[in-house]
């Protein structure tokens, strides 16, 4: 077996043979620490036991490519990797280099995802597609990267190369939005999706003045930008022997804060703005500038067909801008964070890899079914989906923790919450994991359906990507009255709503017949599917972290007076 492993942030451990994915985890799921960066110990002791390793394949971000040679006398390197734990596994260790750097690792692992997604038409030989990879900072302070290639004559070996590479963290667009979060009082690395919750409420607090000031500020920073990182061009990046440059970082967060501070003291009629306005101007201000930077590099690189990847790109909304503003296909690797790009060092140096499910975390936990007001064990798939389904039609909000995990940031309905997406129920979900009540939920939706609620012209030009809620599309229903209004989500300058879908085509998966049931009943021909956790946790990986958090729901239920029997949590096999 071979073992991918992603250190620091998003820290992960891929088990993985002749190219098909064995088992994988994300460190934080089973340590229950959000965003944990810790060295992967307990994810690759789930997937390799005591086993040895063929190769280890590792994906980071620091500075120093020979970081592993030295983490005994590191501590800084010591927190994020155990020399001598990997030594113990015995494999051959490929790890990135000045030649095959971070950002070349999304780009391989965008390749793959769109390899396992696309069909031969679709990668036919020579047609040309591009890659964008945009994140906070990668080796050398690597913070963009356009990448040009196509199939040549074969599909098996993409021609890939680098066009054009930014470096600087004040260049950064990754840590433009993180440095947001944290100027609005958020949490960074956290709550960066929030920002387009609030940017949508932007007509309700600034009158139309305002908005062309927000608007114009975001025209002037993407023009300062665009000089920065033309001066920038001929630099060479910056790999000093270091984890990263803490200071440099200190010194831009400062400069961000200020742009932000400055941008609101001089707008129009000098509102006095509170927590939740602020977060509104900033989320329209950054939101406006990223999607101008993308369509003058869509414009001046002449990319008709598209691939997205880096962190940056669980911005589902700028997902939907680089779609509309391209003709041909587009592509967005669901695994965009740190924990898939070492799928990208397996790609390059052994071969293809098979990324048709994200469903790969293996629960090992003994499900102890001791009885519990609210929780559900359905011993066979039937019986779960015959139960979950009538929960959901009485107008229950049921919790399902089921079979393999998902690898990665989205629930895919084995570790989800659902019910019907009305605005009352997404309200309810929210108050009970003590989350923020601003962002809708996505939906999940058949196949057979999807043309009922998406443009033809979208959805048809998407490889892969919808079936991971990692891109957006508009919405042909326009009454926001409706069943679906917790699912549909608002442009902030148009009368336009998008929502951002899973897409379920197999009609043996249980989320397929709990969705025929539903609507067979009472017509609702999509569901809320968002993660199963309390705000500030990990999506539950055990049993026993699904009853944690469902006790936590009911104290929650308890505490204001909410209906008792509305949630119940069905713990299936």
């Amino acid at each position: 077996m071979d073992l991918l492993l992603t250190l620091g942030h998003n820290s992960s451990a891929i088990g993985i043979s002749n190219g098909k994915i064995i088992n994988g985890y994300e460190q934080e799921r089973l340590t229950r620490t959000k965003s944990s960066s810790a060295f992967p110990i307990d994810a690759i002791k789930n997937i390799i036991g005591s086993g040895r390793a063929n190769k280890i394949l590792i994906s980071h971000w620091y500075d120093d490519f020979d970081f592993y040679k030295k983490t005994a006398a590191n501590e800084t390197f010591k927190r994020h990797y155990n020399n001598e734990f990997i030594k113990g596994l015995g494999g051959e260790v490929i790890a990135l280099g000045k030649e095959f750097t971070h950002h070349d690792a999304h780009a391989y692992s965008a390749i793959a995802f769109l390899e396992s997604k696309a069909t031969a038409t679709q990668l036919k030989s020579g047609m040309p597609f591009h890659i964008i990879v945009s994140d906070g900072f990668g080796n050398g302070q690597e913070v963009v990267s356009i990448y040009k290639g196509n199939y040549g004559n074969t599909i098996n070996h993409p021609n890939l190369h680098l066009v054009r590479r930014i470096y600087g963290y004040q260049n950064s667009l990754g840590l433009l939005y993180q440095y947001a979060t944290s100027f609005c009082g958020m949490k960074e690395n956290e709550d960066e999706y929030k920002f387009l919750g609030y940017e949508s409420h932007i007509t309700e607090y600034c009158n139309q003045i305002q908005i062309n000031y927000i608007q114009n500020s975001a025209y002037n920073f993407v023009y300062q930008w665009i000089d920065n990182t033309n001066k920038d061009e001929s630099k060479s990046p910056i790999f000093d022997k270091t984890y990263i440059n803490i200071d440099k970082l200190k010194e831009v967060k400062v400069n961000y804060h200020k742009v932000f501070q400055d941008m609101i003291d001089k707008m129009p009629g000098k509102p006095a703005l509170n927590n939740f306005q602020t977060r509104v101007v900033i989320g329209n201000f950054i939101q406006t500038i990223i999607e101008k930077i993308y369509e003058g590099m869509i414009t001046s690189y002449g990319i008709k067909n598209a691939i997205v990847v880096g962190g940056l790109h669980y911005n589902v909304k700028l997902n939907n801008a680089v779609m509309n503003a391209i003709s041909g296909f587009f592509c967005a690797m669901p695994l965009a964070g740190d924990q898939g790009a070492a799928i990208g060092v397996y790609r390059k140096f052994v071969g293809r890899i098979n990324l048709d499910s994200l469903l790969i975390g293996k629960r090992f936990q003994k499900i102890n079914q001791n009885l519990h007001d609210g929780v559900e064990y359905p011993q066979t798939e039937d019986e779960l989906i015959e139960k979950v389904s009538k929960f959901i039609t009485s107008g229950g909000i049921a919790e399902v923790v089921r079979g393999n995990m998902e690898f990665g940031p989205r629930a895919l309905c084995n570790t989800s919450t659902l019910a019907i997406p009305y605005q009352k129920n997404v309200d309810f979900i929210n108050t009970i994991n003590g989350r923020d009540t601003v962002m809708p939920m996505a939906p999940v939706i058949k196949e057979d359906n999807i043309n009922e609620f998406f443009w033809p012209s979208q959805y048809q030009r998407v490889i892969g990507s919808d079936r991971y809620m990692i891109v957006t599309y508009d919405y042909k229903i326009d009454n926001i009255e409706s069943m679906y209004e917790g699912v549909m989500h608002k442009y902030p300058l148009q009368d336009i709503y998008s929502g951002r879908p899973q897409i379920i085509d197999d009609k043996e998966f249980y989320i397929y017949k709990v969705m025929d049931n539903v609507e067979n009943v009472n017509g609702c021909k999509a569901l809320i599917n968002t993660s199963y956790n309390v705000h500030g946790n990990p999506i539950v990986y055990s049993a026993d972290d699904a009853i944690i958090d469902f006790e936590y729901q009911l104290s929650r239920v308890k505490e204001l007076g909410l209906e008792t029997d509305k949630v119940r949590l069905f713990i299936g096999k």
